[in-house]
């Protein structure tokens, strides 16, 4: 049984306005990619590198894969050192209640872990 819902357009239609706009574009000869690879060449010569930025940013997600996170596991001890920004010269050695509270909480996702078995 397919399970679709009774309103809109079927799931894979093209929206009709997206495909008006985009014959109209084609019609002038006009490609909003190509367009904005000018954009972005002419202001990255002139120095305008924040618009040049954001063009880039735009023009990547046709060209690269979006960067996703990956998960990392291995066997081997890894050490983890955790810099405070309290001088080691400082007298007093009392760890100050909010890095307490990270440690805490680093400490208890580190326990939380799933083991690899």
């Amino acid at each position: 049984m397919a399970n679709h819902l009774p309103y809109g357009r079927p799931k894979g239609t093209k929206n009709k306005l997206n495909l008006l706009a985009k014959e109209r574009m084609e019609s002038l000869g006009h490609d909003p990619i190509i367009a904005l690879c000018r954009l972005a060449m002419q202001a990255e010569a002139n120095g305008e590198y924040q618009l040049a930025i954001m063009a880039n940013g735009r023009l990547a997600k046709y060209s690269d894969p979006e960067l996703r996170s990956v998960e990392h596991r291995t066997e081997q001890t890894t050490t983890l050192q955790i810099v405070t920004g309290i001088p080691a010269e400082s007298g007093d050695k009392r760890i100050p209640a909010v890095a307490q509270g990270l440690m805490d909480r680093l400490v208890k996702a580190i326990d939380e872990m799933p083991d690899d078995d």
